[in-house]
């Protein structure tokens, strides 16, 4: 869903999401809490794509000017942990800045306040027309699948140049939800089975005798 939303950033509990890229080059997403005007409660906001080289704690502050923000987003899930893939540090004493996924129970944990059970992603202001038809799509590779690192023939790409006055890049993904693919599920766990008992029934009837 889209949403409008307004409210002040609070740049002091900022994090990021690693193993990102924009155009190939290698970076991460900001993820800073908004506090909603008018509520009571935050939510986590993806502000963008920032390089690798200026994604440490000290260097994103050049990109933290305007507290008052006001901007059209979608609203996602949190994101859980795929088999096989990589933990991510449970938070502590220590506070933890870098993150694999957007995982509100546990970035949350080391939040102050309270925190909405969803995140929400900038829409860009040219993409904020678009229909949900056009939104339904995804270019994600499976290093955003299963969060993967990237290849080495990425890291060693030439560098891509940014310009200072559009980073953060707002970015957002619009994976299909798994319940459109159940569907498929299903049907073809239907046919296996119709398959096995035909294969089964063939199996065990007893052969014709020959006269």
């Amino acid at each position: 869903r889209r949403v409008s939303v307004s409210g002040v950033f609070d740049y002091q509990h900022e994090m990021v999401v690693r193993n990102r890229r924009q155009d190939g080059h290698p970076g991460v997403h900001v993820i800073t809490p908004l506090k909603i005007a008018d509520e009571s409660k935050a939510i986590l906001v993806n502000r963008g794509f920032l390089p690798i080289e200026k994604s440490d704690q000290e260097q994103r502050k050049a990109y933290q000017t305007n507290e008052n923000a006001s901007f059209t987003a979608l609203v996602k899930s949190s994101q859980r942990r795929k088999f096989l893939s990589p933990k991510d540090n449970t938070p502590g004493k220590e506070w933890i800045d870098s993150w694999l996924r957007v995982n509100l129970d546990e970035m949350g944990k080391q939040i102050p306040y309270e925190l909405l059970p969803y995140y929400l992603e900038i829409i860009p202001l040219g993409a904020a027309s678009l229909s949900a038809k056009d939104l339904l799509h995804t270019d994600a590779g499976k290093e955003d699948m299963l969060f993967l690192p990237f290849r080495a023939s990425q890291l060693n790409q030439k560098q891509k140049k940014f310009a200072p006055n559009e980073l953060p890049i707002p970015v957002f993904s619009t994976y299909i939800p798994p319940g459109r693919h159940y569907g498929y599920v299903f049907e073809w766990g239907i046919m296996a089975f119709m398959t096995f008992l035909i294969c089964l029934t063939l199996q065990l009837r007893p052969p014709k005798l020959k006269k």
